[in-house]
């Protein structure tokens, strides 16, 4: 049994081997509280996660500051799956327009925020090997006719992709 403070926010990070992570935020308001069963799901080649509560500025690959603790999460993540292959997937919000073209500023912007998460991990210690980034443009939109702020936030987003050994060539994919 924990006491925590009433009136006061409790986030529970969990974490496994062979799992993605899962975040739970509770508010304490009354005693006792119940905490719920938390269910992680299990990593297997092809499956992809979003990472929550990770916000990139309009236009740009810079995180806002509400976002540094999911990146830190994902760098735990591979730390406890330290066999783990990851694709970091980019995108970008440009709604109600067709699919952005290869090479283009929008294409590049998805790029560089699958590389901001890449170069990050990097430098704490995670093997580049392990990962490879790539933008899709605006080609996998969430929301492709976005009409509210939090619409087109959550297509600016990155997503982790589970890849197979026998798929994975970090070589050939780390420039795309």
């Amino acid at each position: 049994q924990t006491l925590v403070p009433q009136n006061s926010n409790l986030v529970i990070e969990t974490f496994s081997e062979g799992y993605f992570f899962e975040t739970t935020m509770l508010q304490v308001k009354t005693k006792p509280i119940e905490i719920p069963q938390i269910s992680l799901p299990k990593i297997e080649p092809g499956v992809s996660f979003d990472l929550k509560n990770f916000y990139f500025k309009g236009n740009q690959a810079v995180l806002l500051d509400r976002s540094t603790p999911e990146l830190n999460r994902l760098l735990k993540f591979m730390q406890f799956n330290p066999t783990a292959l990851i694709e970091i997937a980019g995108h970008v919000n440009v709604p109600n327009n067709p699919p952005v073209i290869e090479g283009s500023w929008e294409h590049n912007l998805s790029i560089s925020r699958a590389k901001m998460v890449h170069d990050y991990l990097v430098g704490q210690g995670i093997s580049a090997h392990r990962m490879l980034f790539r933008g899709y443009g605006n080609w996998e939109m969430r929301f492709p006719r976005a009409r509210t702020a939090k619409e087109q936030e959550l297509n600016r987003r990155v997503e982790i992709r589970i890849m197979e050994e026998s798929t994975f060539n970090y070589e050939k994919n780390k420039k795309k």
